[in-house]
């Protein structure tokens, strides 16, 4: 264990035999981390150690599931990597940076292991905060030929100016999410560069990527990296497809790929069923075997009765925008709210109605996978509320007769109603949930 003399005192009552190294400074019972300048060079094992045994546990980040430890060997990381090498074209000689935390496995890919066997530079920055132009001056004064920084990073670097380095790195990457075309476009003209995506997991290295030469397609991952057997399999069926949850194929298992979930033989049993290593991740292959990604197994296949399993990951950069308070009368009466073009879109119908603020109202742009791009249904009007019908005459004709909900009418507002209707063209099941609008509006 190896922290900063200020957090030694965390772990008084954390039990184990373990090596406690404290930096700046040791308490009683720990090791200073300075002495080690003065330790013996000569190395003693104390054992065989064979490649097959753990070197490294790293933590899930927990965002779907509860978190997973992670087991990797002295062959998985360190010789699996070649795998993260190829991607970001790493070569010798080049100064590579990478802006990511130590707790995360991407750490270990591009600070230690890729530029390590690549036997490239490894150029750290140290910051107590983040600052684009910070990082934009270290570029250019260190000279960086390669540069992996995830989204969250782009988008900052991307406020600031781009075009005042006089040396820029020749080779870019991103992990983590998929990128919004604005930022490989604004990156790709000031530096003449085209950011390159990557997917990979803590469980694994880099699986699919955009490497180095090959033609990269707005919104792909790329292609299998060699040594990958990617397999996208439809969970219907068990049978391989063009969309499908990403696997990799064990018959051919990867040196890349975990030994497994450290104590955990269920969730090794779950992840390695069927002959397959299952990410949790679905895409979609296209003729050249490009793959897109489409979003989280547990999240896309739930909506195949509702709607294209496809989700509309680029319009998140939408979510925080904000829209006039107050929506002409016109806009009032659609069902939905507005999307960042300013027309309108069902609402999904496990969403909780909007609760409403006072006299006037704000929203927020939102998107879901279940209702993105359904334009059949950006302008369609509620029955209760279109032309020519009074506000409380019932919805006649074809169209369903709308069922008030007493959520609707909590807190003095206007039962709309919860028509529901059936697209007979492509045979989904849509159900609009009406806005529920505040009294006198």
């Amino acid at each position: 264990m190896v922290v900063g003399a200020a957090d030694a005192g965390k772990f008084d009552e954390v039990a184990g035999d373990y090596t406690r190294i404290a930096v700046r400074g040791a308490p009683d019972g720990w090791l200073d981390y300075g002495a080690s300048a003065g330790a013996s060079a000569e190395f003693v094992p104390d054992g065989v150690t064979h490649g097959s045994d753990t070197l490294l546990l790293y933590f899930t980040s927990g965002t779907t599931a509860k978190p997973k430890l992670v087991a990797h060997t002295h062959a998985s990381y360190p010789v699996g990597h070649l795998s993260t090498m190829y991607w970001i074209g790493l070569e010798p000689g080049d100064v590579h940076l990478n802006i990511s935390s130590p707790g995360w496995a991407k750490h270990a890919w591009s600070n230690v292991f890729a530029p390590w066997i690549a036997e490239a530079c490894v150029l750290v920055m140290n910051y107590a905060r983040f600052d684009a132009e910070s990082v934009l001056g270290v570029l250019d004064r260190c000279r960086v030929t390669s540069f992996c920084a995830p989204p969250t990073v782009w988008r900052m670097l991307i406020q600031a100016d781009l075009s005042g380095l006089a040396h820029p790195p020749a080779k870019v990457v991103g992990a983590g999410e998929p990128l919004n075309p604005e930022v490989i476009e604004q990156v790709e003209k000031a530096w003449g560069v085209r950011i390159r995506d990557g997917f990979g997991q803590t469980e694994s290295t880099v699986q699919i990527g955009n490497s180095p030469g090959q033609p990269v397609k707005p919104g792909s991952m790329g292609r299998p990296v060699p040594g990958y057997p990617i397999v996208l399999v439809d969970p219907a069926t068990g049978e391989p497809a063009d969309e499908g949850e990403i696997c990799v194929d064990l018959a051919r298992r990867p040196l890349g790929l975990m030994a497994g979930y450290h104590g955990d033989p269920e969730r090794d049993a779950e992840a390695m069923a069927g002959g397959y290593y299952h990410t949790g991740d679905v895409g979609s292959r296209d003729a050249d075997g490009y793959v897109t990604y489409v979003g989280r197994a547990d999240d896309v296949f739930k909506r195949r009765t509702t709607g294209s399993a496809r989700s509309s990951w680029r319009a998140c950069s939408s979510s925080t925008r904000r829209w006039p308070r107050r929506p002409s009368s016109r806009r009032r009466t659609r069902c939905g709210w507005p999307s960042r073009r300013r027309t309108w879109r069902s609402r999904p119908a496990t969403s909780r109605p909007r609760r409403p603020r006072g006299p006037s109202w704000s929203s927020r742009a939102r998107t879901s996978p279940r209702t993105s791009g359904c334009a059949g249904w950006s302008s369609r009007r509620c029955p209760r509320r279109s032309p020519g019908r009074s506000a409380g005459s019932s919805c006649a004709g074809a169209r369903p007769t709308c069922t008030p909900t007493r959520r609707h009418a909590a807190g003095g507002v206007h039962p709309v109603g919860v028509p529901r209707e059936r697209d007979r063209a492509n045979g989904r099941a849509v159900e609009v949930i009406g806005r529920a609008q505040h009294c006198g509006a």
